[in-house]
């Protein structure tokens, strides 16, 4: 069963990272980016001089679909996710930088892919 994953971090963080979905264990966990993709942006950070606790963190959808895939999530659902991370960003204090990670965070960031 998916469980909801909500973004985290400090409202006051400079940066926000957003991914795509949860995966398996990030609803275990129900936390964003703690599995081996999290692992990776956390040794690329820490290369940087940056922490996780730097940061916001959050997904577009905030439930792991099925098989792991964003294309198995009826398009009404996944258009309210995208209404919701658009509010969430918003009640950040002042980002200097959103990174979206992959083409389903750019496009539901700024509208384009690739």
């Amino acid at each position: 069963m998916p469980n909801y994953v909500p973004g985290e971090g400090k409202l006051s963080a400079r940066i926000a990272v957003v991914g795509e979905a949860p995966g398996r264990f990030e609803n275990q966990h129900r936390r964003p980016f703690c599995g081996p993709s999290g692992a990776k942006l956390d040794g690329w950070w820490s290369t940087v001089g940056l922490r996780r606790q730097d940061m916001y963190v959050t997904n577009v959808h905030k439930y792991q679909p099925k098989a792991n895939k964003i294309e198995t999530v009826p398009k009404v659902e996944l258009a309210q996710s995208l209404r919701d991370l658009q509010e969430e960003l918003a009640s950040l204090e002042d980002p200097s930088l959103i990174i979206p990670t992959g083409n389903v965070a750019l496009r539901a960031i700024v509208g384009k892919q690739g």
